[in-house]
């Protein structure tokens, strides 16, 4: 239960995580980004600390590991403070690969529902996220959904700024909802992501939509810096506690605090991001890693390459009686396998549908894999 939990925490637990990066937005819209993830975790005998950067320039991937623990078998030494670049063809795809991955983020989820996708220029983003960002409070107000205290003067990262304590209102959910929708829709039209939906607006009526807004005021901190000089907001703070319910006992004087920050900052400049240099490429990182020789690492890799063709083969031959008449249609789905070569139903198991099912929509190969030694493509007839 809870308090045996809370019985079980060293008394010194810190636990922080970090996200920062910079994203450079160009008029083809091809978005160069860094990114860098840190975690430091003490549970006073046992401590982790992490620190991973990663870089997209124009098609091309990076990876820097500078702190990371040996996990099991995996040391980490030989590669740390070493740039990677991660060999990914235009083929690559895929629901986590890392195009997929911040495309999505970068065009769905703008700042406050804002769409970048047409915008065509970096400053011309930041603009639209610092309206957007003053529209929510804009709108917080005029509704009565957020109630902004009486603000502190702080000065945070060497910058003269005003805190704001906020307070939500559940009442005034719905109408808060429809009203900053019209707005964004308004002022961004098509770019606005977030728009107004019906069953949206009744679900924020709901019981427990209510009780966990009354949660957030009781229990909890939202606080926003404002700069002094520009009036923007530049940081969001949420904090929390989570206590144990007991009074007496071991776990009685234990508590959580978790806080959750988001900054803001050089929304309106243009940042460079460029690639590093001297980066060494996946196949020699594997080989500082393994501690095997490049000739050793090249015939796993050439064993492993066969194997998948060999096996996508196989498949392609099972969907369809056939096989393909060249590699390439190894990349296809085994949906679009299926109406280019029909083949007779024969009956199949639950399991058979299940497995259908879950794979109709699954490539046979994402990327044809390409000699080893050569690193041409294998030959096929």
């Amino acid at each position: 239960n809870s308090d045996e939990f809370f019985s079980s925490l060293p008394s010194s637990l810190n636990v922080a995580f970090g996200i920062s990066g910079i994203m450079s937005k160009k008029a083809d819209d091809n978005r160069d980004t860094y990114l860098q993830g840190t975690a430091d975790v003490d549970l006073g005998d046992f401590v982790v600390n992490a620190d991973v950067e990663f870089i997209k320039k124009a098609d091309t991937y990076y990876a820097r590991i500078n702190k990371m623990p040996t996990f099991f078998f995996f040391d980490f030494t030989p590669i740390k403070k070493q740039w990677i670049q991660i060999e990914l063809g235009d083929e690559t795809s895929g629901l986590l690969s890392p195009r997929t991955v911040q495309d999505t983020f970068s065009n769905e989820f703008g700042i406050f529902g804002v769409n970048t996708t047409n915008t065509q220029s970096s400053e011309n983003a930041g603009k639209n996220a610092k309206d957007a960002t003053l529209m929510v409070l804009s709108v917080g107000e005029k509704t009565g959904f957020i109630s902004v205290g009486d603000p502190s003067p702080e000065t945070r990262n060497e910058e003269k700024t005003l805190r704001y304590p906020i307070r939500f209102e559940k009442t005034k959910l719905k109408t808060f909802y429809a009203e900053l929708t019209k707005a964004l829709k308004d002022r961004f039209g098509d770019t606005a992501a977030t728009r107004y939906d019906e069953q949206m607006a009744k679900q924020l009526e709901q019981k427990n939509v209510g009780e966990l807004i009354d949660y957030l005021n009781n229990s909890s901190a939202i606080n926003m810096w404002v700069a002094q000089k520009t009036g923007y907001p530049i940081a969001f703070e949420y904090t929390t506690h989570i206590a144990p319910r007991t009074t007496t006992g071991p776990a009685a004087k234990k508590q959580l605090r978790a806080t959750l920050t988001v900054s803001l900052s050089d929304i309106n400049k243009s940042n460079a991001i460029d690639a590093p240099k001297d980066a060494i490429s996946t196949e020699d990182a594997t080989i500082l890693m393994s501690g095997i020789s490049k000739e050793e690492y090249r015939f796993g890799q050439q064993i492993s390459n066969t194997a998948s063709i060999k096996s996508a083969l196989s498949t392609y031959h099972a969907l369809t009686g056939l096989y393909p008449d060249m590699l390439a249609e190894l990349m296809k789905t085994r949906e679009e396998i299926q109406k280019l070569h029909p083949k007779p139903s024969t009956g199949s198991s639950r399991q058979d549908d299940y497995t259908n099912s879950f794979y109709i929509n699954r490539k046979l190969l994402e990327k044809i894999p390409t000699d080893a030694y050569t690193k041409k493509p294998f030959i096929y007839e």
